[in-house]
């Protein structure tokens, strides 16, 4: 008799909550909220060309007693577009609500335009080129600059969109434009620049050669691709930076007065690609292109070259411009002869 108490006792205290793990109970609760109504997250493409639905995946937990907890996971099969490269997005720029199925123009919670919807991808079209200089409203920092040789600025924007004479995409050895950044360039300028480019190839890594700009918007006249990964999407840190050296040579090679350099190599690291914090890629980029300009002469009638960062609606922009300048300033302080620049000022022309 004691026996059948004690079990039914413990049959029943398996309802409180000291027998129940609250992990499961908050998964519970999540997948009652949040998948109601088949309302499954989505990620988009910003440039409209591509969206994918979760997949809904049911994990079950069968207790001692026989009682099911059920947990959904949702699971995604790329996080780029196989179209142009671009990283999909899931959630509003704005109010930062999931994207959900089926997939709209505009977002349910706030009623933003997305980025993939017709009225923002039209005004983009519309738009002209952008001015970083003398556009007070939103002007590019001024992080160094070293007189007859060049200065480095840095501005929030799209790389494709920026008033300079060239951009730099990031390819493999063979010149091949499949990275995020590469394809975006690529999606604007045409397929023919990256024939132009494979047509030139192999190159070994931290090699950067020329092609013409294709269809991107006046007055970009060129692209200097750089040898950034193997065949295999491998790189690193060091050959980030030979890249970003060897652009700048080429651009001097072609008499270039300004260039726009996206924050190629960096991102969340990746199941293959092997990708660097944009802070570590600002301070180790920044670096080198001060000692770079530091070692070139100045000739007479030769315009200095303008290096532009152009970063791709980042987290916090502020604090990366000031991490640049930081490197910056460090490695100006250490050379002979060559003064920091003033800590850079914002909402003001630099």
């Amino acid at each position: 008799m004691s026996v059948w108490v004690g079990v039914g006792a413990f049959a029943a205290a398996r309802h409180l909550s000291c027998w129940r793990d609250p992990r499961w109970d908050d998964a519970e609760d999540w997948r009652v909220g949040t998948a109601a109504g088949f309302q499954t997250p989505a990620m988009v493409c910003p440039r409209g060309c591509y969206d994918e639905l979760a997949r809904r995946e049911l994990v079950t937990r069968t207790s001692l007693f026989g009682s099911a907890l059920v947990r959904v996971k949702f699971a995604f099969e790329t996080e780029t577009c196989p179209t142009c490269g671009s990283r999909l997005v899931g959630e509003c720029g704005r109010c930062e609500q999931r994207v959900l199925a089926p997939v709209s123009d505009r977002c349910r919670f706030c009623g933003l335009p997305q980025p993939w919807s017709p009225e923002r991808r039209s005004t983009a079209r519309r738009t002209r080129s952008r001015p970083w200089r003398f556009d007070a409203r939103d002007p590019a920092v001024l992080v160094h600059a070293a007189p007859g040789r060049g200065e480095l600025l840095i501005v929030e924007g799209d790389v494709t969109s920026v008033a300079v004479d060239a951009v730099v995409s990031n390819d493999d050895v063979d010149g091949r434009m499949y990275t995020v950044i590469a394809s975006s360039i690529k999606a604007v300028a045409g397929p023919d620049v990256e024939r132009q480019s494979i047509a030139q190839g192999p190159f070994p890594l931290g090699e950067a050669w020329y092609t013409d700009a294709g269809a991107l918007p006046a007055p970009i006249r060129g692209i200097i691709h750089v040898a950034a990964m193997d065949r295999r999407g491998g790189s690193d840190s060091g050959t980030l930076v030979r890249c970003a050296l060897a652009a700048l040579e080429e651009a001097r090679r072609q008499r270039l007065t300004s260039l726009a350099i996206a924050a190629f190599g960096t991102g969340p690291r990746g199941r293959q690609q092997k990708l660097i914090d944009l802070d570590d890629w600002l301070a180790a980029v920044g670096e080198a292109i001060v000692h770079e300009f530091a070692s070139w002469d100045v000739v007479p009638g030769r315009a200095p070259l303008s290096v532009l960062f152009v970063l791709y609606d980042p987290p916090r922009f502020e604090e990366s411009a000031k991490r640049l300048w930081s490197a910056a300033s460090a490695a100006a302080a250490a050379l002979p002869g060559v003064r920091a620049h003033a800590p850079p000022v914002f909402g003001e022309l630099a």
